[in-house]
């Protein structure tokens, strides 16, 4: 799906603290990535669903990102993560997230941006990403960035929710 990519394709065009960084997430990041954004979830079903998304990244069929804070505290602390799945020309975001002492930094920003840009170069047409009603400021940053409503989502069993998309140009 997307080759490896160069450093400064994982800097965002958006504004977000100079102390994260962008790159794809690996094995060794799934401990620190659960502490750090699903401490709530068990850790061995975490672990399993991570290696999965892992395979599937080298398998060319989605791209997994992790932001990380360097700074005297947190050297390379994760605090965030999000992944990209290919489709035939709509691509999709999910599993977006940000640690909550991280929020309203621009770093969610950040993630769509990076992930928007490897979309296009890929050649999708348009990237689609879902949000629960309850997550008023998750879907007022995917409207700010351009998103619009395509569809509702009324599952049994779930919570509604809505898929936002983005056409690319």
């Amino acid at each position: 799906m997307i080759e490896q990519a160069a450093w400064e394709l994982f800097q965002p065009v958006v504004a977000y603290p100079k102390n994260v960084h962008f790159r794809a997430a690996s094995l060794p990041d799934a401990t620190p990535f659960h502490t750090a954004c699903y401490p709530g979830r068990n850790l061995a079903r975490f672990g399993v669903r991570f290696r999965h998304s892992l395979q599937r990244q080298a398998a060319g069929k989605l791209i997994y990102l992790v932001a990380l804070a360097v700074n005297e505290n947190d050297r390379d602390k994760i605090v965030g993560g999000g992944k990209l799945i290919r489709g035939e020309k709509v691509f999709e975001i999910v599993d977006l997230i940000v640690a909550p002492a991280w929020r309203s930094q621009g770093i969610g920003a950040g993630f769509i941006a990076i992930m928007l840009r490897l979309a296009r170069d890929a050649g999708a047409s348009a990237v689609e990403i879902g949000v629960l009603h309850e997550n008023r400021r998750a879907r007022a940053l995917y409207r700010r960035i351009g998103f619009v409503e395509a569809r509702e989502l009324n599952q049994p069993g779930k919570k509604p929710a809505t898929i936002l998309r983005r056409p690319l140009s």
